[in-house]
Parts: C-alpha cells; sequence; structure tokens
C-alpha cells in the first residue's frame, strides 16, 4: 500500500509541475510512514514512533535508500 501511495504522490507532484518526489512523509495518530525511493525500481518504508526526530529519521533512511540503490545497482 505504500508503494502505491508512493506512486500517487509521484504523478501528483509531476502533474502539479513540483518536479521529482523526493519523499513521502505521513503523520498518523500513533507514528509516522516516511517512504523514499532506493533506486529506479525500489522503495524503502520506514515506520517511526509519534515522537520521533523527522530530521534524523529522514537522515538515516536516506542513508539505506542510497546502500540498497547502490546494492541493487551493482546486480544490474
Amino acid at each position: 500500500m505504500a508503494v502505491v501511495a508512493y506512486g500517487s504522490a509521484s504523478s501528483t507532484a509531476k502533474e502539479l509541475g513540483q518536479g521529482k518526489l523526493e519523499r513521502l512523509v505521513a503523520e498518523c495518530s500513533e507514528g509516522k510512514i516516511i517512504v523514499l525511493g532506493a533506486g529506479p525500481d525500489a522503495v524503502i518504508i520506514g515506520l517511526y514512533e509519534k515522537n520521533v526526530n523527522l530530521g534524523l529519521a529522514l537522515h538515516g533512511l536516506a542513508q539505506a535508500a542510497g546502500a540498497i540503490e547502490k546494492i541493487l545497482s551493482e546486480l544490474a
């Protein structure tokens, strides 16, 4: 479901002339969901508690996404 939401947000950003989607952040009553692209054919999803430091969460998830993208490009 998160992949579908990411794809929809990506299409919306493009249609509205906002450029390439960098991340999707959903702030929910029980926590946060962050979705980042991890290469052309992959995404990474982070589930966090409501009081998470968003900057630190984004930084860590971006590092993980970069590592995944590198691994996937080496496999291709």
